[in-house]
């Protein structure tokens, strides 16, 4: 089957746009800032912003640490709304072992979402917040004003922290790789931001939003799928946490009944849908 997001086929469709687009948006800087910049950095996807971000283009550290750093990232990238709750870096020796742990499992014990996050994924930002504030399962965005950045919480649970922090990656995974067809497809032609019912925020939200939820939650049992099929997974958190996402997945797809689809975006519709029939 010729897929678009999974299978050879799937990364070879991300691999190609992904080159197009980093080329072009190293292009832009370049030419922008008379620069001559050899390699892509998330933070030229905020056009709007390249001489403040200019900093830390050269940072290839999967996850930056630099306090300068960060604090242009907060001011750049934590707003208004729930984002402007957190604060950047700073986590404990502790969390920093369970976020590099998390990253192992995805990287190692896994195919499909192992190659994608490779390829899709510059930085890992980690996020701080006091457990009272956001789920325990952990916080987390990405956005398309930074394409190859995912910016992460790790969890505050008394177990199972590095499983879900992986499974949470895995997550934003899946948004990076819809942010790629998004830089040459509109994906939705018409009710781009018409309300949709999310299976993840359990609300309507704009249209593209949710079709990101419905992605996400494929990336999220694509991922635990391969991670059962090379480790003892017969938990049962791995068990709930498996059945409850594949029914908000499975559930989802009614949601977009109304919704118009471009040609491409059809071909990414139809292609969730027929993964949904083989889990």
């Amino acid at each position: 089957m010729d897929s678009w997001f999974f299978e050879n086929s799937g990364f070879a469709k991300i691999t190609e746009l992904n080159g197009a687009y980093t080329n072009k948006a190293t292009a832009f800087v370049n030419d922008t800032l008379s620069k001559n910049y050899t390699g892509y950095s998330p933070w030229m996807s905020n056009v709007e912003n390249l001489a403040t971000l200019e900093l830390l283009f050269t940072d290839k550290k999967l996850i930056p640490s630099d306090r300068e750093s960060l604090n242009i990232l907060e001011r750049m990238y934590l707003g208004d709304g729930i984002e402007s709750r957190l604060c950047l870096g700073g986590i404990s020796d502790a969390e920093m072992s369970t976020l590099k742990n998390a990253i192992s499992l995805v990287k190692d014990c896994s195919s499909d979402i192992s190659r994608l996050f490779s390829e899709v994924v510059r930085h890992i930002v980690p996020i701080n917040t006091d457990a009272g504030h956001f789920q325990k399962i952990g916080n987390g965005f990405s956005s398309h004003l930074a394409k190859g950045a995912v910016f992460l919480s790790v969890p505050k649970m008394e177990n199972n922290n590095e499983l879900q922090l992986a499974i949470n990656i895995a997550h934003e995974v899946g948004h990076q790789c819809l942010y790629i067809y998004q830089t040459a497809d509109p994906i939705i032609s018409e009710g781009l931001h018409k309300p949709v019912y999310s299976s993840v925020r359990k609300a309507e939200r704009p249209a593209i939003q949710s079709f990101h939820a419905t992605v996400a939650l494929a990336f999220m049992i694509k991922f635990l799928n391969e991670l059962n099929d090379v480790k003892d997974t017969k938990t049962k958190y791995f068990a709930d946490t498996k059945e409850k996402l594949t029914s908000d997945f499975l559930a989802s797809f009614d949601s977009f009944s109304e919704i118009q689809f471009t040609e491409i975006g059809q071909l990414l519709f139809n292609d969730l849908r027929s993964y949904a029939r083989t889990i």
